[in-house]
């Protein structure tokens, strides 16, 4: 019996047996891959179909090596540290008075926190307290400067720090004002206009800072 007469022109899909077809035979090249029509004569030699693989792939994999090492995270620098804060004006005036002090050989240096900004005189030397007394800022036997001075210091203080303005300063001026305290912390009230000096050498003007008209 001729078996052709019961071969259809094409397979059906999947091509299980090829040899019960004439024609186009459909096969896929990969596991997941779209199904093509293989075409061959009739009568005519069976076609090998290729392995299943895509184009350009390998026919071996190589093996995937595998780590429970997890990856430890890049390290991250350190946030940049907050610049040093700045000194306020009247504190950086105390500053400056105290190492024109020190620069002179004096002790008398502790005494500037005292006299500015607690307007007290204790702690002050017997010879300081009548140089102060003969400059006009302290009255003999007080243990407080004088009412005027401390307001002044007070508006000298607020101008600085920029809460107040020139007004409560009177017809002082800051140069002026400091260099006859430091005098009268060194016992030397003659010592007035050399202090001066020393005052506007570092920047101490007779309106404010030097520093803060930068």
């Amino acid at each position: 019996m001729d078996t052709d007469a019961f071969r259809l022109a094409a397979c059906e899909f999947p091509c299980d047996n090829p040899g019960l077809s004439h024609g186009a035979a459909w096969i896929c090249r990969s596991l997941t891959g779209m199904p093509r029509a293989i075409v061959r004569a009739a009568g005519g030699p069976r076609r090998t179909d290729p392995p299943l693989s895509e184009p350009g792939w390998p026919q071996t994999e190589a093996p995937i090596e595998r780590s429970d090492t997890i990856p430890s995270a890049a390290p991250t620098e350190p946030a940049p540290s907050p610049p040093p804060s700045q000194p306020d004006a009247f504190s950086e005036l105390l500053l400056i008075a105290k190492a024109i002090l020190r620069s002179r050989g004096h002790a008398a240096e502790h005494a500037v926190d005292a006299v500015f900004l607690q307007g007290s005189v204790e702690g002050v030397s017997d010879g300081a307290r009548a140089a102060l007394v003969q400059l006009g800022h302290l009255r003999a036997g007080e243990a407080e400067i004088a009412a005027q001075t401390r307001a002044l210091l007070a508006g000298w203080r607020s101008a600085l720090d920029g809460s107040g303005d020139l007004a409560a300063c009177g017809d002082t001026t800051l140069d002026g004002l400091c260099a006859e305290l430091l005098a009268g912390l060194e016992g030397r009230p003659g010592a007035r206009d050399e202090l001066r000096r020393a005052l506007r050498t570092r920047g101490v003007a007779a309106f404010g800072l030097l520093s803060l008209a930068a």
